[in-house]
């Protein structure tokens, strides 16, 4: 579902409180694109992915986060790195970038 902002609420709103609502009414897909610029280095997990999602109030499966940045690598938006970190659980997983 996507959001059109008729109402001009960005201006009105913070911008905390106006990517809230984007993050609720954005498919999986969209809102990892549009989050993955949000990381400080510009590379995520899937799992610090789902941490930013869950932070703006959208419950979504971790699982749900894996097949999204799948299915964006495939579609060349993101690209997996050779970096890993230590995810939820204590098992390494690699690192995402915006291409």
């Amino acid at each position: 579902m996507t959001y059109f902002d008729t109402t001009h609420l960005r201006q009105q709103q913070k911008e905390e409180e106006y990517k809230t609502m984007l993050v609720n009414t954005e498919k999986q897909e969209q809102l990892v694109t549009m989050l993955a610029e949000e990381f400080v280095d510009k590379t995520f997990s899937p799992s610090l992915m789902h941490a930013k999602i869950e932070y703006y109030g959208r419950k979504i499966p971790l699982t749900s986060v894996r097949r999204a940045i799948s299915t964006l690598t495939r579609e060349g938006v993101l690209k997996k790195t050779d970096k890993q970190r230590t995810g939820y659980y204590g098992k390494r997983e690699y690192m995402w970038r915006l291409v």
